[in-house]
């Protein structure tokens, strides 16, 4: 059998277009029911969503800088 090898980013800076709610620099953000963007996250949302801190400001459907950093919750 073939080898394959997938790449798996648990951290790093990446760009995303949000969705939702437009967000600050710091926010935390999370996983949205929209495939393939991002949006606000709110508290109480499970750590499990969480995919790390905003680096720019941005609003609903523009892109932003986020910093990637898998299960940082929303207090971190």
């Amino acid at each position: 059998f073939p080898s394959h090898d997938i790449a798996v980013y648990r951290e790093g800076r990446f760009k995303a277009t949000l969705s939702g709610a437009s967000v600050a620099v710091g926010d935390s953000i999370a996983t949205s029911v929209t495939a393939n963007v991002v949006k606000l996250a709110n508290l109480g949302l499970s750590g499990q969503r969480i995919l790390g801190k905003a680096l720019e400001g941005a609003s609903a459907g523009q892109n932003f800088l986020y910093e990637l950093s898998i299960e940082s919750g929303v207090n971190a």
